[in-house]
């Protein structure tokens, strides 16, 4: 269970002249508890007792959070979140900063690139046309484009380190292939629209440099991509660090079929973990031809819009690198440290294949919102309802990933038809009613207090 980094309760008077302590992070690992949420208290001096933490009394186990050294010792206590307590057992005070784990095992210094760009195009009607019909209704149909590419079409490879340096090598490689195989559950159903591949490096064969062997080229099939990481997992770990030798073959997977245009509304990711305690995310014994040859990677993955996501893996929690920040600006992928205690979960779940999830329309005119059809390509179709004059409409649409995107499009309604029906209708009422007195007087009434009324009638009276 975590306990949560503490900050200290403001002591009154003195915030005037108190610096805000330089924060750390720290791990508060599960212990013995067996409840997945944790109490945390500290100490206030003023008032000579414990008071809950003011930002976070309960707090989920297994987390890293922000902590003033200051209170580390004895001036936090923490316990499991156990409803049968008293108030005062159960009680631990102080964290173990002696111990490599608490002080060293959290994730800091993720990077992430751009959010996926999501475009909404609306094919019909034209921005600012204005149109005629018997009915009071519009109907807009375009697509929710994501990178500029309408469909759902994913191409992804996944490359596993085998390298048998740094820490805990082995456990690195199961956790690196029960991590995508709980991915692949994760996109099971979109399998075809998406297509994946498993790389592992370094391929160590004797009086051969380093290599890296294709499990699977990027494939639906499901089966096959099961075989493929057994394979990865039963040779095992060996050889060196081989980071740009792995993202290099991922890359060869991915880039010739974006350049040939085989898959032109594929947009293509990579996965790809690394020894959390080599280059590129530490930049410790890095020499400058490694950094330029990242460099050239991460601009190859630019220019056929590759995704690459790094996760480094055990190792030390420190910032990331400048060779890593410039490889993730370049790529537009992410950075993420994945530490000893979270090898079991996960991990690759980060990287997510958007898809358009709804849209709709509002007209405020109307004060309507319009639920639009949208189908599994990401197009979509809805007959929004419009007066007479200008209907400003707000087209939003959300993808997977609870991102949201707008667009504003103009709609003219010339209600000339409209009127002509509903007065044709009014004449054939009018016939079988004879002789009775008829007040069509609220719907004039209605348009004249409408502010986008281009042509409001005055009201009509009919005997």
């Amino acid at each position: 269970m975590s306990v949560l980094t503490l900050l200290a309760l403001p002591v009154p008077g003195l915030a005037d002249f108190q610096e805000a302590p330089e924060l750390a992070h720290i791990y508060y690992p599960r212990n013995a508890c067996e409840s997945d949420y944790i109490e945390v208290q500290v100490w206030n001096v003023r008032e000579d007792s414990w008071y809950p933490h003011a930002e976070h009394s309960l707090v989920p186990v297994e987390t890293c959070q922000l902590e003033d050294p200051g209170l580390l010792l004895n001036a936090i206590r923490w316990r499991c979140d156990e409803p049968d307590l008293a108030s005062d057992e159960g009680w631990f005070v102080g964290l173990n900063i002696f111990d490599p784990a608490i002080v060293s095992s959290c994730e800091v210094g993720a990077l992430a690139g751009p959010a996926p760009r999501t475009e909404i195009h609306v094919a019909r009607p034209e921005s600012g046309a204005e149109m005629r019909s018997e009915s009071p209704v519009t109907t807009l149909e375009g697509s929710v484009r994501i990178e500029g590419i309408e469909g759902v079409d994913y191409d992804v490879v996944i490359a596993i380190d085998r390298s048998a340096d740094g820490d805990a090598p082995d456990q690195r490689l199961r956790a690196q292939v029960e991590a995508a195989r709980s991915w692949l559950r994760s996109v099971e159903d979109r399998l075809g629209s998406v297509r994946v591949g498993i790389v592992s490096y370094p391929d160590v064969e004797p009086y051969q440099p380093p290599a890296a062997r294709v499990h699977a080229a990027p494939t639906a099939n499901k089966l096959l991509l099961e075989r493929a990481l057994d394979n990865v997992l039963s040779r095992g770990v060996a050889g060196d660090p081989a980071f740009l030798t792995g993202l290099g073959s991922a890359l060869d997977l991915l880039v010739p079929a974006y350049e040939a245009r085989t898959r032109p509304r594929a947009r293509p990711h990579v996965l790809i973990g690394i020894d959390g305690a080599a280059p590129p995310h530490t930049d410790t014994a890095v020499r400058p031809d490694f950094a330029v040859r990242t460099q050239e990677l991460a601009e190859r993955a630019q220019r056929a819009g590759v995704r690459v996501h790094l996760y480094a893996l055990a190792g030390v929690a420190e910032e990331a690198g400048p060779v890593a920040r410039d490889f993730v600006e370049t790529s537009m992928g992410s950075f993420e440290r994945v530490s000893v205690d979270r090898l079991a979960t996960p991990f690759f779940a980060s990287a997510t294949l958007p898809t358009p999830k709804a849209v709709v329309i509002v007209n405020p005119r109307t004060q309507g919102v319009t639920v639009a059809k949208l189908d599994s390509a990401g197009r979509f179709r809805a007959e929004v309802p419009v007066l007479s004059g200008p209907n400003p409409l707000e087209v939003v649409a959300t993808t997977s990933d609870d991102l949201s995107e707008s667009l504003d499009w103009l709609v003219r309604y010339d209600d000339t038809l409209a009127q002509r029906h509903r007065l044709a209708a009014e004449r054939e009422r009018m016939r079988a009613t004879r002789g009775k007195r008829i007040d069509i007087e609220a719907e004039a009434r209605t348009l004249a207090a409408d502010p986008w009324n281009e042509a409001a009638p005055g009201p009509v009276t009919v005997q």
